[in-house]
């Protein structure tokens, strides 16, 4: 159950992500249209490749799968950095406030993790007798 939580949080936070981001850059109406779609597009593959498998231990050999696809998109973010400098420009318009905003999320998901490591959060199913001591 928990792990179905998460992939809904984390949709929600990818979408708050990119709206901001691409929200806040000087584009065009058209542009940003364009970056939404292939965004959604980027995203639909991800958890399809997930939904199916693709990613689960072993399923491409030695290499984890999320750090190939993570992998892809810093080296494309990279190459577009590098080699078009309208996109440089473009990203460098994004305010400040704006980027620490979206970045709030990784506060919230370190919580989680310390609290996950701690044994605060627990499946509905599976209470920890020892936690309300």
């Amino acid at each position: 159950m928990f792990d179905v939580i998460d992939a809904l949080a984390l949709s929600a936070i990818v979408v708050i992500n990119v709206g901001v981001l691409v929200g806040f850059a000087h584009l065009t109406l058209r542009t940003k249209a364009v970056v939404y779609a292939i965004a959604a597009l980027w995203w639909i593959a991800i958890v399809s490749i997930a939904a199916l498998g693709g990613f689960a231990q072993g399923a491409i050999g030695p290499v984890p799968g999320p750090i190939l696809a993570f992998a892809l998109l810093v080296i494309g973010g990279l190459v577009a950095w590098f080699a078009w400098p309208e996109f440089r420009r473009k990203l460098l318009s994004i305010p400040l406030a704006a980027l620490l905003g979206v970045n709030i999320t990784r506060i919230v998901g370190i919580s989680f993790l310390m609290s996950d490591c701690a044994r605060r959060i627990v499946d509905a199913g599976h209470a920890d007798p020892g936690l309300h001591r």
